[in-house]
């Protein structure tokens, strides 16, 4: 699914923000610092290598967790041109499970006003980080990744990370409530009924604020990256419906 064919590829926004293309190659130099997408979870903008052309025919664009949001405030802000349809790993469109209606509203609201305030600044970590991430353990423990990719620690959660979320969720809500859709093009969103991060219900009614050419799947019992999920018969199902998707909407090769 990962190789180039026939002129179509598939490129990945990772959980981290971080972008690896894995077939195509922009054919402009990547953005510069005015241009590019902030990343959620970084203080300074990132180079998400999402080009205005593609030397290939087509492109298919994959989100997972934050990566979504990236993916979402580049195509809001230049649109969708550069791609054919749109693939969306439990996406981070909605702050799910932080501990209840209190902690909701300190991330939802304090970070912009004591940003604004100068109390808070981008580096001011929220939840601190270091140690081993037990979440990421368990995933390394069956499914080998590169950890540079994945990190096997526990990463700070900062001021920049949760207004750059916001931000985008707040564009989002904003351009639903103006009916303007973000996309038109066909987009698939895999989410789990058990997510143990974000509440998969919240995701799937978010999802509707990306475009009415939407497909919605939600797994039971699914990781809340569901294709990396701990029983192997969900990940099976998540690839299969995911591969019927790729058909249904002109990637044939692509689901091979």
């Amino acid at each position: 699914m990962c190789a180039q064919r026939k002129g179509a590829s598939i490129a990945l926004s990772s959980m981290r923000g971080e972008t690896s293309h894995l077939a195509a190659r922009p054919t402009e130099p990547p953005l510069p610092d005015s241009q590019r997408a902030p990343s959620p979870n970084s203080n300074q903008p990132v180079d998400t290598h999402l080009p205005t052309r593609i030397s290939t025919d087509s492109l298919v664009r994959a989100g997972v967790h934050a990566g979504a949001p990236v993916l979402l405030d580049y195509l809001m802000a230049h649109g969708d041109a550069a791609f054919d349809c749109f693939i969306f790993n439990s996406p981070f469109l909605d702050w799910g499970r932080v501990g209840g209606r209190l902690n909701r509203l300190i991330v939802l609201y304090a970070p912009h006003l004591l940003h604004k305030l100068r109390v808070w600044h981008d580096e001011t970590e929220l939840l601190g980080g270091g140690g081993p991430s037990a979440w990421a353990l368990q995933l390394y423990s069956q499914y080998p990744f590169d950890p540079r990719s994945r990190p096997l620690f526990t990463v700070p959660l900062t001021i920049g990370y949760c207004r750059g979320v916001n931000t985008v969720q707040r564009k989002m809500r904003q351009r639903s409530r103006a009916g303007r859709a973000i996309t038109r093009k066909p987009f698939l969103v895999l989410t789990s009924m058990h997510d143990d991060i974000l509440h998969g219900d919240e995701m799937a009614q978010a999802a509707h604020a990306i475009g009415p050419s939407r497909t919605l799947v939600q797994l039971c019992h699914a990781r809340h990256d569901v294709l990396v999920s701990a029983d192997a018969t969900v990940v099976a199902a998540a690839l299969e419906h995911l591969k019927a998707w790729l058909t249904s909407v002109g990637f044939p090769e692509q689901a091979q």
